[in-house]
């Protein structure tokens, strides 16, 4: 009887495991359908998973990549030295 209970034991926690990473996963491949929206997405699904799916070292570190590395204001595009200087005509000196 205990090694049955130990048996469901382990086999509910390897579960919950493989759903977490599944998930993970999942989101990890949902960055290709946000362009934009992903690290917003990321930040809040990871970062309010409850403690039994959280895995917190993994879901920690995957937040920390999509803040460093995955900033859409850290693009080029967004920054204000990437913006095109108006013409002389615009500024009304011709």
């Amino acid at each position: 009887m205990a090694f049955r209970a130990v048996w469901y034991g382990f086999a509910v926690i390897s579960l919950v495991i493989i759903i977490a990473f599944v998930f993970l996963l999942l989101l990890w491949l949902l960055r290709f359908v946000f362009s934009w929206f992903h690290t917003h997405f990321y930040i809040i699904v990871v970062g309010f998973l409850p403690p039994s799916l959280s895995l917190f070292p993994l879901s920690q570190i995957y937040i920390t990549t999509c803040i460093t590395i995955h900033q859409p204001w850290n693009d080029r595009q967004y920054r204000p030295d990437s913006l095109p200087v108006p013409s002389l005509a615009s500024r009304g000196l011709l």
